[in-house]
């Protein structure tokens, strides 16, 4: 029998495989896209619990300082029922020679320090005459120690009450304070140059409400949890890219698209609340601040969220001319045809 005729067989078409066929700039896109898309989704975790803590401060108190600023103490300070007085103006005044005789009658119950040496003088210089109207030049130190009793203090820094006819002398480190019985003015006197650390009056607070501003918290809470579902997109992208598949264009294009309008949100949501936050630092300034701190500082505090809105523009613009490419065009046709 002859020879059957051979069956015609059509031609296989080999086509490259796609992974063989990948640009080495998608595969690097992939690969930043995966170490990106982490990042971002674990700093939007973090600014949610920045704007969730920034909420709960802005009902807190802080506590700032008020009174006389640093500079009124570096001198002598002498204050009537918190009033500050000249201490060489009054006419209640003692003279030196008085003054001494006096100390150490107080001397005579108990030993004093150079430090409370200094405020009981200070004090006696400014209302020297109230304390002790009996006194002269013809009193002597026995006189006078006759009329004064003292309460000292358990600590060995020196005594602590002094009592005399017309009220109560208190003295410790820091000041000498006389509160006359009759319930009259208050007079606390503060000697500087005392060699004591703590010779400055303690600074008075007030507490004043931390503000931020509600609404730049709220919208910074409201683009963390958007910025941290871009990342998921994009981490999901990078990994589809690597895996060839033609969904990385469109996850890539998506996380363009909004992560541009977002970083320019959380741009003004950073604005919004150093603004407030700045506002409550000025508004508690202590008096004879310089009056261009605030915008000095407004100024400083802005540079950062330009330099960090650049940074996070950058990738998303890069992708923008990477989709748009040649390379980028010719490989998604590829999975195209690969796919039909």
């Amino acid at each position: 029998m002859p020879p059957e005729a051979p069956v015609p067989v059509a031609p296989l078409d080999y086509r490259q495989p796609a992974d063989r066929a990948r640009p080495g700039i998608l595969t690097a896109i992939g690969v930043i896209s995966i170490v990106i898309g982490a990042l971002g989704c674990l700093l939007s975790l973090g600014s949610i619990l920045s704007a969730v803590s920034m909420m709960a401060m802005s009902q807190m108190s802080i506590p700032v300082p008020v009174g006389p600023p640093a500079s009124a103490r570096l001198s002598d300070t002498v204050t009537v029922n918190g009033i500050q007085m000249d201490p060489d103006s009054s006419s209640d005044g003692m003279e030196k020679s008085q003054r001494n005789k006096i100390i150490d009658a107080i001397t005579l119950v108990k030993p004093v320090t150079l430090t409370h040496r200094r405020h009981l003088d200070l004090l006696l210089k400014y209302s020297g005459q109230k304390i002790f109207p009996f006194v002269n030049e013809s009193t002597s130190v026995a006189e006078i120690r006759h009329q004064i009793t003292s309460v000292p203090s358990a600590s060995v820094s020196g005594l602590d009450y002094v009592n005399t006819p017309a009220g109560v002398i208190r003295v410790n480190d820091t000041q000498a304070t006389f509160q006359p019985s009759d319930a009259g003015d208050t007079v606390q006197a503060i000697a500087v140059n005392t060699g004591s650390p703590t010779s400055f009056p303690t600074a008075m607070t007030r507490n004043v409400p931390f503000k931020f501003s509600i609404i730049g918290s709220i919208i910074s809470l409201i683009e963390s949890l958007f910025s941290l579902l871009l990342g998921v997109v994009l981490l999901v992208g990078g990994i589809l890219l690597l895996r060839n598949s033609i969904r990385y264009a469109q996850l890539h294009w998506i996380y363009v698209l909004a992560k541009i309008p977002l970083a320019f949100t959380a741009a003004i949501a950073s604005w919004v609340t150093y603004k407030s936050m700045m506002s409550t630092i000025a508004s508690n300034m202590p008096q004879g601040a310089s009056p261009g701190m605030s915008s000095t500082m407004s100024l400083f505090m802005i540079l950062p969220t330009l330099i960090w809105l650049i940074i996070v523009l950058s990738y998303p613009i890069v992708l923008i001319f990477i989709l748009n490419s040649r390379t980028a065009k010719i490989y998604k046709n590829d999975l195209r045809g690969i796919r039909e």
